[in-house]
């Protein structure tokens, strides 16, 4: 109802109150952005769309009979597409109606409508699926409220698909009447018709802190996590990489005892929805390679495709999140048209704090059709996506091109990319991971083509496997009581050292001297190093500008729980841009080959 321009100013109401995570959202639009109007039968042909009224009416009298029914639609589009719905409502004023009560029926409008332009001929049609009713009240001056939050959630996810709702009497055999306040009302704008949604995002895992294991056969690794989001109660389960088992016992935010590998957890809230994430341990000195293979819990997947079916329905706006094969496809013949491309993404976490040496993704060959090629790329996506709910008119746009995988030469034939690049930015935070598109390199055309993977499969070595390996060789250098001639070698700016605690582990206590003696750094100046009972490895990183301590000859001196002190000399040669410190003795004192 766009005539009364002088109310712009009453364009649309929302409020939003929070509990914990829990948003609930009032949408209650006026005059400018509110879209609703009423049809009656016995003026087929006018449009009742600036009216301060919605009527729904049945009369049968005398010979004389007319049919009146509403059509309303909110915007929704302030609510996030990936909200999960708990509770939607559908209120309109009652201000006068006939005396008996009645119940309404609310259908979904399925096709578009214009309110200035809609009559009862020309009405949208409705789907008669998940039909919505309510017995109301003949009492005037109240709000009639309708549960509409499957529709909501449907609405949320596809926004394509809101285009509101016929509300009407559910028994049109027998004389009754409801008039409801329209979005035109003016005298008290609080009784226009209105929505009320109550909704939690999906939850959010993230990485708190991971230590590494302190060699390849260690199993003293941990993992700890952050969640968000959801209903703000959460529950953890973590989950065996290498098996896909639950772990049992392990049921809080924090994981220890970890030998390399990688580790899911999944994350539950007070309303039964369920987040899954994984992370990589590596081991401090060693190198480990890993093998990410797992369920469709720690992978998002879906396709996407443009077209029709062999209905001639489209399939621009469905969701395929539940196919099993990762397809860039173009087909054309008698039966069908389309064009299609796959949407996928490791959900997985590789900490910044260890060497990515490389992450080659496998892909198992599942049927490619390559007579006139079907080169592909696999690119970047640029943004957020959720599988559940993305489709062809609501895909994320996409990035560079990461490789492309060259024509097939075999139905079934696999490849292997190197993606080492791509993770690393991942892991550094320079880009964010959207996960990655397979996209037919061609110009869209008549040719058939395509190029197929599988996603998942009944042999478990078929499933898409990303092959990680990472960390460094090193050598952890032993402490001594006195200092004598021996000094340690440091390696990419990092002491490695073996230190025995004998006591109660606690925080290692340390001092970095110069040649000087001079006391250069303390333990208070670098990250709390903690120590259990046994041998402990440790690695304190003076790489950055943070924690330099110049070149040269340096010692380190530990301090146990006893207060028994330890010593490793060592040369340090790596150069901090940015570092002001140098010690006295490096020019005399620097080694040669």
């Amino acid at each position: 109802m766009k005539n009364k321009i002088l109310l712009s100013i009453f364009a649309a109401f929302l409020f939003q109150t929070y509990i914990y995570s829990q948003v609930t959202q009032q949408i209650q639009p006026g005059p400018i952005n509110g879209k609703d109007a009423f049809v009656a039968q016995i003026y087929p042909s006018y449009n009742f769309g600036n009216y301060s009224d919605l009527n729904i009416l049945r009369i049968i009298s005398r010979g004389f009979s007319n049919t009146v029914r509403s059509y309303i639609e909110i915007d929704l589009s302030a609510i996030p597409s990936n909200a999960i719905i708990i509770d939607a409502k559908l209120k309109l004023y009652r201000f006068s109606g006939s005396t008996n009560s009645t119940t309404i029926e609310v259908n979904k409008v399925i096709e578009d409508w214009d309110e200035n332009s809609i009559t009862w001929s020309t009405v949208p049609n409705v789907t008669n699926l998940d039909v919505k009713t309510q017995l109301v009240s003949p009492t005037n001056n109240i709000f009639h409220i309708i549960d509409v939050t499957s529709h909501v959630q449907e609405f949320v996810n596809y926004p394509s698909r809101n285009k509101g709702w016929r509300i009407k009497h559910q028994d049109e055999t027998s004389s009754k009447e409801v008039e409801y306040r329209s979005s035109e009302y003016q005298s008290d704008i609080t009784k226009r018709p209105l929505i009320e949604v109550s909704y939690v995002l999906p939850i959010v895992i993230t990485m708190n802190q991971i230590t590494h294991a302190d060699t390849p056969f260690s199993g003293n690794g941990s993992i700890s996590v952050n969640a968000s989001e959801g209903d703000g109660t959460y529950t953890y389960q973590w989950i065996d990489g290498s098996t896909g088992n639950d772990i049992p016992g392990d049921t809080v935010s924090s994981i220890s005892g970890l030998s390399p590998g990688w580790y899911g957890v999944e994350v539950a809230d007070g309303l039964g929805n369920v987040s899954y994430m994984a992370f990589i341990v590596g081991a401090k000195c060693g190198i480990v390679q890993i093998e990410f293979q797992p369920d469709g819990r720690f992978i998002d997947f879906t396709k996407l495709i443009t077209g029709t079916d062999n209905y001639n329905e489209p399939y621009d706006d469905r969701n395929f999140s539940t196919s099993t094969l990762i397809d860039a496809e173009r087909r054309l013949n008698a039966s069908y048209d389309f064009y299609t491309e796959s949407l996928f993404r490791n959900k997985l976490v590789i900490p910044n704090n260890i060497n990515l040496n490389s992450a080659i993704q496998h892909f198992h060959g599942a049927y490619h059709y390559y007579s006139f090629g079907n080169r592909s790329n696999l690119n970047s996506v640029a943004e957020e996506w959720y599988k559940d709910i993305v489709t062809w008119n609501t895909r994320p746009p996409y990035d560079t091109i990461i490789t492309t995988i060259p024509t097939s030469t075999s139905q079934h034939q696999d490849v292997a990319l190197d993606l080492t690049s791509l993770y690393e930015t991942f892991q550094n935070g320079t880009a964010i991971n959207y996960g990655q598109s397979l996209v037919l390199d061609y110009p869209l055309s008549s040719t058939n083509r395509r190029m197929r993977y599988r996603k998942n499969s009944t042999t478990a070595s078929e499933l898409p496997k990303l092959v990680i390996t990472l960390g460094k060789d090193c050598i952890y250098a032993h402490l001594k009581y006195e200092l004598d001639g021996f000094y340690h070698t440091m390696k990419d700016g990092e002491i490695n050292f073996v230190f025995d605690q004998e006591y109660e582990g606690e925080n290692l206590q340390f001092n970095i001297y110069n040649s000087l003696d001079e006391i250069v750094k303390t333990q208070a100046d670098f990250p709390v190093v903690p120590t259990s009972y046994g041998k402990n490895y440790i690695t304190i990183d003076v790489s950055t500008v943070d924690y330099c301590i110049g070149k040269g000859f340096l010692y380190l001196e530990t301090i146990n729980s006893k207060g028994e002190k330890k010593y490793l000399r060592f040369y340090n040669d790596y150069f901090v841009d940015g570092c002001a410190l140098d010690n006295l003795e490096y020019e005399e004192n620097n080694p040669t080959e």
